[in-house]
């Protein structure tokens, strides 16, 4: 099965800056799952990893306050949007690949 990426050059967010913005994103489990289980003692890398979840969540947010928890499956877990909708996601595949790219887009300019 081929594997499509996210087109954002219309937005103005380079390939280069795509992958970049998607390897952020494909972090989030790790920094959750040690935080939780509080393997990290440095506290500025706590702060670090508790600023980058707060901005994956809260871009969630602004990209659809409703959507905003199966943006963040999709973008931290590489899941497709055909899956969630076929999960019951509460939007049309093309609905939310529209704000999946909004928050691409507000990501960007937060990083």
């Amino acid at each position: 099965m081929r594997k499509w990426k996210i087109q954002l050059e219309k937005f103005g967010i380079s390939n280069a800056r795509r992958d970049e913005l998607i390897a952020f994103c494909r972090q989030y489990p790790e920094k959750v799952d040690k935080l939780e289980k509080a393997q990290i003692s440095d506290p500025k890398i706590i702060e670090k990893y508790q600023r980058d979840i707060f901005i994956i969540e809260e871009t969630a947010k602004e990209a659809d306050s409703f959507l905003a928890p199966w943006i963040i499956q999709s973008v931290t877990k590489n899941i497709p949007s055909w899956k969630l909708v076929q999960n019951s996601m509460p939007a049309t595949e093309k609905e939310f690949n529209a704000k999946r790219r909004r928050f691409y887009v507000l990501l960007s300019e937060k990083l």
